[in-house]
């Protein structure tokens, strides 16, 4: 059985290696706006890239921009981005799924491109597996990654709740707004229970109940 795959067991977690990329380009798409002041900016996101199994509805893209009036101290580092169970684990941000990082960027210059393949952790919709959270962290010192996605004090973060990666959906295109140098509390939160959907996707595994 492939190790990067979560193995779900009341409330673990799998060590799992994500994927590392540089800023591409980016061009306009249908997009999902969320954030503070989505009114006034609404992400351009690239086509889809290829899904590990087959459906782009696995794929998240987006971007990501300092709030505005947020003034971190370090506005330079790499991009850390995990997508993450939210029927688990909310204390450490999640039951982690899969990631990605975008090395060394400097949101002072402007939003960031990333994206995300749901399908690279193993097959995981959300009929069987409920809702996702995707933390993002601009990571200043190295520290982050499948064992640790709590940002530290200072460093800019946010998670993004309550997302459904469907496989009868779209590939969302994301506005994902760093609005928190708080430390850990910025991507904490209170899991709920796992509800099956009435209809399934056949996952790989399935966490709901």
């Amino acid at each position: 059985m492939d190790p990067r795959h979560l193995l779900f067991a009341l409330a673990c977690t799998v060590a799992c290696s994500g994927s590392k990329v540089h800023v591409g380009d980016e061009n306009t798409d249908d997009s999902t706006a969320t954030g503070d002041d989505s009114a006034a900016y609404k992400p351009e996101c690239a086509d889809p890239g290829p899904s590990a199994c087959g459906n782009e509805a696995s794929i998240l893209r987006g971007t990501v921009r300092l709030a505005p009036g947020l003034k971190p101290k370090n506005t330079s580092g790499d991009l850390y981005i995990a997508l993450a169970h939210e029927a688990y684990a909310g204390g450490q941000g999640g039951g982690f799924h899969w990631d990605t990082t975008v090395s060394d960027v400097d949101l002072s210059a402007g939003p960031v491109p990333f994206e995300l393949d749901m399908c690279q952790g193993g097959e995981m919709w959300s009929e069987d597996n409920c809702l996702y959270g995707l933390v993002v962290i601009l990571d200043a010192n190295g520290n982050n990654g499948p064992h640790m996605f709590l940002p530290d004090e200072g460093e800019p973060a946010t998670r993004v709740p309550d997302l459904t990666v469907s496989c009868t959906g779209d590939s969302p295109c994301l506005d994902v707004v760093l609005d928190c140098v708080d430390g850990d509390t910025c991507v904490t939160f209170a899991e709920q229970p796992c509800q099956c959907a009435d209809e399934t996707c056949n996952s790989d595994y399935a966490l709901c109940m």
